[in-house]
């Protein structure tokens, strides 16, 4: 309803890989929302209708005219704190005014074209940063324009034009960009913009939920201070985050937002405590966990008509330990799409789970019939096969996953293992390689080829992998006296 509090009404994305770009601008078709809340704009108080006619979304004015509305040297009351400065000029832009590159939206709001037809731009009015393409991989408005230059030549323009220091601070980019990659001091660079509360609530957040794929004895403390931040969106992450924590270690950080404020950190909350038994919660505790979880299963079904849905109250359910309701939950998201893959993966791995063999082995058989069976299918058929001792069909199967997706590490480090196992070690090592080229910060395939390295006495490989791997895992006992012994 207008008037209610967004949060109550939708949950949104955080800045997650495959729809923002490290740096947060837009990747995929992402609502405006996201890339706004980042913005200093937005920090400073402008809303939509400060550009935009609220009833038909036109803008108050045309060209540079509804920028320099408050970015002139009279800014209106509203917006006293701009500094004044002739930006509507080639002294400012660098451009021959009326050309492409004169309009701040050129530089401030690149757009994107999704579906061939719908070009968007990015609503987080950032100053480009063509320099953090080493660092993040993100792209500039630059080289947007000047598709022949790279972004090398973009910064030393930009440096040529405003000087050395101009743009230079860091960016949040470059610590959500070492979480994607799992990269060394990730955990850190994650935990400092978690608490930097000078940066937007929505890219702390990001941070946040990032951690989940950190948790340790230092990081845990970043998301529990999280879900205590008056920021909904931090408490949101926080639930996230949590929910990578073993059941019972959940409660602490979930259990007090069951009865947030907020619906969209109860519904998380409720989502997050699923694993754990129902009788923890006692007394006025309970009365939030019930309620708490009633929003949770009618947020889902208040969009019955997607699979996804169906999904979602499978692997609930699951957790929940009630494999009947998620059997029925799993089924009723292949009957709205018969070739639904997460369904058909999520419904086997139950069967499985179960004892259910023979009906695993159907509902995988389905899948693969349909002649377009994708990667995780056919791992998950694959490790079927291993389980059934047909391994000849299951190395076919794993070669097939990893050659699908070949970016997907697991797949690769599966595959490496039954090569292993059949006796090809050299096959293996290639995988192994390859593998760990397109993903080099990967624990277990690095783990692998460490294992691999001392059995092959390659102590000069040994020694790099180890060394490798304590920067991903400093509190390794073990791995440290590995690696004292390998410098001996």
């Amino acid at each position: 309803m207008a008037g209610d509090s967004f949060l109550d009404q939708y949950h949104p994305e955080m800045l997650r890989d495959g729809l923002y770009f490290p740096d947060g601008q837009i990747d995929d078709e992402v609502f405006v929302y996201g890339s706004f809340l980042q913005s200093r704009m937005h920090q400073r108080g402008v809303t939509c209708s400060d550009c935009h006619d609220p009833h038909s979304g036109e803008l108050h004015a045309d060209g540079n005219d509804v920028c320099t509305a408050c970015h002139n040297e009279t800014p209106p009351e509203k917006f006293a704190t701009i500094k004044p400065l002739a930006y509507d000029s080639p002294t400012h832009h660098f451009h021959e005014a009326g050309k492409p590159g004169s309009f701040c939206v050129d530089c401030h709001m690149p757009s994107r074209t999704y579906m061939t037809v719908d070009p968007r731009r990015d609503h987080s009015f950032r100053v480009p940063r063509p320099d953090l393409f080493r660092r993040t991989g993100s792209p500039d408005a630059c080289t947007g324009c000047h598709t022949d230059r790279d972004a090398a030549w973009a910064a030393s323009a930009i440096v040529d034009w405003y000087g050395e220091e101009r743009h230079r601070e860091p960016h949040y980019g470059e610590a959500l960009a070492l979480g994607r990659k799992g990269a060394p001091g990730a955990a850190a660079a994650l935990s400092g913009l978690a608490a930097d509360a000078g940066e937007p609530a929505i890219v702390r957040a990001t941070a946040v939920e990032m951690l989940g794929d950190f948790l340790d004895s230092r990081t845990v403390g970043p998301v529990a201070l999280a879900g205590q931040d008056e920021d909904p969106l931090l408490r949101l992450a926080a639930v996230a985050a949590a929910g990578a924590l073993p059941p019972d270690a959940r409660v602490d950080i979930a259990g007090p937002l069951l009865d947030d404020p907020v619906r969209a950190v109860r519904i998380a909350a409720a989502r997050a405590l699923a694993a754990v038994p129902e009788e923890t919660f006692l007394g006025a505790r309970r009365e939030a966990y019930l309620g708490a979880v009633d929003e949770y299963l009618a947020s889902q079904l208040a969009v019955a008509e997607r699979p996804e849905t169906h999904l979602n109250l499978g692997i609930y359910w699951s957790e929940r330990g009630d494999a009947d309701k998620a059997e029925a939950a799993y089924l009723q998201s292949l009957a709205l799409d018969p070739d639904y893959t997460p369904g058909m993966i999520n419904l086997a791995e139950l069967y499985r789970a179960t004892g259910r063999i023979a009906e695993e082995a159907e509902i995988l058989q389905r899948a693969l019939d349909t002649g377009e069976a994708d990667a995780a299918i056919l791992h998950a058929a694959g490790l079927l096969r291993v389980r059934q001792k047909r391994y000849d069909e299951a190395l076919e199967l794993l070669r097939r996953a990893h050659e699908a997706q070949p970016g997907e590490s697991r797949f690769g480090y599966v595959y490496a293992v039954a090569l292993d196992s059949l006796g090809r070690p050299q096959a293996a090592r290639k995988v192994r390689a390859d593998a760990l080229a397109r993903n080099p910060y990967d624990v277990d395939l690095l783990t692998a080829t460490l294992h691999q390295s001392l059995l092959d006495d390659d102590i000069h490989a040994a020694r790099q992998l180890a060394d490798r791997l304590s920067a991903l895992r400093p509190d390794d006992a073990e791995l440290q006296r590995l690696r004292e012994r390998l410098r001996r």
